[in-house]
């Protein structure tokens, strides 16, 4: 074997070597640090609900233990059904804020046997970029009013649609369908 082979075959084997050092040493290290990352940022997310939903508690015990009466307290729970302009008025405001444009059709009042308290049902069309719905759905997860949402649909805005009102091409249509409870 000549000199020449010699250097060949010894950087072949070199290469081989620092090949087989990164597939089964350094790759395994990058999967692992990826992996550890993915987790760590899943665990973090879960502490900032936690701590939200520790904040949210805190917030409603101080409601609860402030001087306020039982009464006050019922009256923030729950709008009254005779005048619910305030609870629409309410939901306007936050439609509003979350940039949707807003329409509301209030069912009549309801007492359902399977329901602790009488409800009232509201139809709302809404019209908006879908994060700011979801932001306009947070806020009335987080409100003082108990509200359920029995039904939800979006469809996507129709080209011509978005061109005669002037609205951005991701545009949504939301209906939404919520009961909230009354005095």
């Amino acid at each position: 074997m000549t000199l020449k082979r010699k250097i060949y075959w010894t950087a072949a084997v070199f290469l081989a070597l620092i090949g087989a050092l990164f597939v089964f040493g350094v790759l395994p290290i990058f999967s692992s640090i990826k992996k550890e990352s993915k987790e760590l940022l899943s665990q973090k997310e879960e502490v900032l609900e936690l701590e939200e939903k520790v904040k949210e508690f805190k917030e409603f015990q101080i409601l609860i233990e402030s001087e306020n009466s039982p009464q006050e307290l019922v009256d923030k729970l729950f709008f009254n059904s005779k005048e619910p302009l305030d609870f629409i008025e309410f939901l306007e405001r936050n439609a509003e804020d979350c940039q949707l444009s807003f329409e509301v059709s209030p069912g009549l009042p309801q007492k359902i046997k399977e329901d602790p308290w009488p409800s009232m049902n509201f139809q709302m069309d809404l019209v908006g970029l879908f994060p700011n719905f979801l932001k306009f759905l947070e806020r009335l997860e987080k409100n003082l009013y108990l509200i359920e949402v029995l039904n939800l649909s979006i469809t996507k805005i129709e080209a011509k649609e978005i061109l005669a009102e002037t609205l951005p091409p991701t545009a949504v249509k939301i209906n939404l369908l919520i009961k909230a409870y009354t005095e």
